[in-house]
């Protein structure tokens, strides 16, 4: 269930945006690359669980400046939805915690059971084919690696009961979730709300378990998004006390309570 997700978009130096529907998805003509889950022109709803997780998966640089949407769920405050979620088992978001064995098809003795041993088996080759192409980092022009998960993706989204496709975000390290849906899809159950501009500054390292780190700055908000869509921000520094953030990032970005160790090249 939802009741919320983000996404973000790098902003030119400068500039802000001024229509959530330049913070939504793209248009097809804008589409000149392959994605994870969309060929050239195909337009894809991509999100994630925390503002974090969609600003990694941009793969900020020091110095560049973000702006983060959160987008609510428009007529119910949770939203259930039919998902593929592929890579369920390596998931680290707090999110998938609750989770019990019964719920996860690799560890269910019931499915194991009604499936019989050896389609058992067969079924966790299969999954974990699917697991590995979603945790597969590409790099910065791999895009031939795309052309797996997005064969996949043709295919779950033939199905007439699947509304999207999550997946761990493996620039989190697997900590983040990410979500893909139909357009259509997004537009039926998402209305923008606010938005944020976020600085990204140098990397670092956590002062006691040496995990790299971005250094980030909360620069200004905008006020809540009207229903044409049009977005009025904020002075620079206005409503970001530590109350507003942690409500904007449920909680999840915190100050450190020591320095961070300088990154080593």
């Amino acid at each position: 269930m939802l009741s919320g997700v983000y996404r973000a978009r790098k902003n030119v130096p400068g500039t802000d945006f001024h229509h959530a529907k330049e913070l939504w998805y793209p248009p097809a003509s804008e589409i000149t690359k392959p994605g994870r889950l969309n060929d050239v022109g195909q337009v894809m709803f991509y999100a994630a669980n925390m503002p974090n997780t969609t600003l990694l998966e941009l793969r900020p640089n020091a110095g560049e400046t973000f702006t983060v949407l959160l987008a609510r769920t428009k007529s119910r405050p949770l939203e259930t939805l039919n998902i593929a979620f592929l890579g369920l088992e390596r998931c680290l978001a707090p999110e998938t915690r609750h989770f019990s064995d019964n719920d996860l098809f690799r560890r269910s003795e019931a499915f194991r059971r009604h499936i019989g041993e050896s389609n058992y088996r067969k079924w966790l080759l299969i999954d974990d084919y699917l697991s590995s192409i979603f945790g597969e980092l590409v790099p910065i022009g791999g895009v031939v690696a795309y052309k797996r998960t997005i064969a996949l993706a043709d295919l779950v989204f033939s199905a007439p009961t699947v509304d999207g496709v999550c997946y761990p975000s493996v620039a989190t390290h697997d900590h983040g979730i990410n979500l893909c849906l139909l357009p259509s899809k997004a537009d039926e159950i998402f209305v923008p709300m606010e938005a944020w501009v976020v600085e990204i500054g140098t990397e670092a390292l956590h002062p006691t378990t040496g995990e790299p780190l971005h250094e980030i700055r909360f620069v200004k908000r905008s006020k809540e998004i009207d229903a044409r869509g049009l977005i009025e921000w904020m002075p620079p520094g206005m409503g970001l006390d530590p109350l507003e953030i942690a409500r904007f990032t449920r909680r999840r970005i915190s100050r450190l309570t020591e320095l961070p160790r300088q990154a080593t090249g």
